[in-house]
């Protein structure tokens, strides 16, 4: 029984990044076409596309790692750290 469960979820969250791909894919057609009305080449609007990936992939990396930064103790301290 928990392995039905477990390939339930398994298949609506592969469900939901399909979905999610695929109306991603919808939204960047319509962006592809105003970059070719303009007179784009097609390299211009890939290059367009990985730029915004990777600066909206570093932005979350960094609002993700960087706080812990600050709560980490120091490297010997985890006794004596008011925390634990």
């Amino acid at each position: 029984m928990t392995y039905l469960i477990l390939l339930f979820i398994l298949l609506l969250a592969a469900f939901n990044v399909a979905s999610s791909l695929a109306m991603l894919l919808i939204e960047k057609q319509d962006d592809s076409r105003i970059f070719n009305a303009l007179g784009a080449p097609p390299n211009f609007t890939q290059q367009v596309f990985r730029r915004v990936g990777l600066l909206i992939a570093l932005t979350g990396h960094q609002l993700r790692h960087a706080p812990r930064l600050d709560t980490l103790p120091p490297a010997g301290t985890l006794r004596h750290h008011p925390l634990w």
